[in-house]
């Protein structure tokens, strides 16, 4: 799927006032669960630092164990943070309260991901425990796609919170909406565990699943990683539509054809006109035969192409969604009509974890209210599988120096506990850590970057 990362560009501040240049990709949150072999939560018992120099990072931690998600771990494992400068890496002085790392190294130590999502644990207990509650009231405002185990979508309503829950087998690719509102089209997976692929089509004034068409020539390979899919409805009941993979496929009733889409095309209209996408920037091709290329006159969708697209009698509705971080997630839709001007229409946030960035906005006056399923209780995705190993518990070593002429400072292992609050992290030493979920530090600047990216799955 394709996931909107963070590059976070800022300022270290460190104790001598030197200033230093840290980006770091991040990713969401699903994807940092399902990625990680050990998910634990614990307390920082112990640290030392032994950095070599101001650009080479070696910090060490010993971390005790209380809760284990997934992973077999002693009770007590090290931690290091080991890295040059210019990752985010350099910039960590404690550890989170809850840790999602890699395998151990063979000699038993985790290196930590400073890059990936920082969580809370009540941020992580629905992947494993209960699912995201139903807190939302009010008509529905949005669809997106969520992580559970025989639900793949959750209706939200008009500030982002669960509505209820549609019940699906697998990963959502894309969504996209149908002329009228009164259906949307889902790409899925048939599987967590490497399904093929179908498009289905859902009735919005039921909120029913009326049909289901095999994919079958998306494959996916064994290892169910998702490049962006947008995704085009452009009939009322979702029987036309087009998918952008791996060049493009039209798909009308029952029938999928390979399109060439070498140009750019996002999305055809009945017209002749097409909506492209030119390296970055999107364009109208008028139905005119050779009418000049119409740039789109809107700078925000100059960065991304949309993840959904319904073609409309004036244009183009396209959504995509807007990484806010630490702010909620949103879906900003904007209509885009033949002579190239856009209109922004509808900002809807998301206060839940998306898997990948499969989500769009829906009207409710368009849309019919509960489904007789409302109340159907989704499973969370995965299980908890970590268990207590025996194991001697991991000294950190002690850093002698030289006597000198000057005074010296001697670094040595402390005794460290959670900082403040649930997130395990302080800025201690006078740094500040520009990274997921601590403050913001001064002159933090962020700027969105498009990139493809794979995601594991259990």
């Amino acid at each position: 799927m394709g996931i909107f990362t963070l590059a976070l560009v800022g300022t270290t501040l460190t104790g001598s006032g030197t200033a230093r240049a840290c980006s770091c990709a991040v990713p969401d949150l699903v994807a940092s669960v399902l990625d990680a072999s050990v998910i634990v939560t614990g307390e920082t018992i112990e640290s030392v630092d032994l950095s070599p120099s101001e650009q080479e990072i070696d910090r060490r931690f010993l971390f005790r164990v209380d809760t284990r998600y997934r992973g077999d771990t002693p009770d007590v494992i090290e931690v290091r943070v080991d890295t040059t400068l210019g990752n985010c890496d350099d910039t960590v002085q404690s550890l989170w309260s809850v840790l999602m790392l890699a395998s151990p190294d063979p000699d038993g130590w985790y290196a930590y991901p400073v890059c990936s999502q920082g969580v809370l644990e009540h941020q992580l207990a629905p992947f494993f425990d209960e699912v995201w509650p139903l807190t939302g009231s009010g008509p529905p405002g949005a669809i997106a796609a969520v992580a559970t185990r025989d639900h793949d979508l959750a209706v939200l309503d008009d500030v982002g919170r669960p509505l209820w829950y549609l019940p699906g087998p697998g990963p959502t690719l894309g969504l996209a909406t149908c002329p009228g509102g009164a259906a949307f089209v889902q790409l899925r997976r048939t599987s967590w565990n490497e399904g093929s692929v179908e498009l289905a089509v859902w009735d919005t004034s039921s909120w029913t699943e009326v049909g289901t068409l095999p994919i079958e020539t998306i494959q996916l390979g064994a290892d169910p990683a998702y490049p962006s899919v947008p995704l085009t409805c452009m009939s009322a009941d979702g029987s036309t539509s087009m998918i952008r993979w791996d060049g493009g496929y039209d798909v009308i009733g029952s029938v999928v054809t390979p399109r060439e889409v070498g140009d750019g095309t996002l999305a055809p209209h009945p017209d002749g006109a097409a909506l492209l996408d030119t390296g970055g920037a999107l364009a109208i091709r008028p139905a005119e035969q050779g009418a000049e290329i119409i740039p789109v006159a809107t700078p925000d969708l100059a960065w991304f192409p949309p993840e959904s697209i319904e073609v409309t009698p004036t244009g183009w509705r396209v959504s995509r969604i807007e990484n806010r971080w630490p702010a909620k997630n949103a879906i900003v839709a904007t209509d885009i009509a033949f002579d190239g001007s856009a209109n922004q229409v509808s900002n809807t946030l998301i206060d839940i974890p998306l898997f990948g960035w499969a989500a769009v906005p829906v009207d409710a006056a368009l849309v019919g209210g509960a489904p007789s399923h409302a109340t159907t209780t989704p499973r969370p995705l995965l299980d908890r599988s970590g268990v207590r190993v025996e194991a001697p518990v991991p000294m950190l070593p002690v850093v002698s120096v030289a006597p000198s002429t000057s005074p010296v400072v001697t670094p040595a292992a402390t005794t460290v506990g959670a900082a403040p609050g649930d997130d395990g992290n302080d800025s201690s030493a006078g740094s500040i850590w520009v990274g997921v979920g601590a403050a913001t530090a001064a002159g933090l600047a962020i700027v969105l970057v498009r990139r493809r990216r794979t995601a594991s799955t259990p």
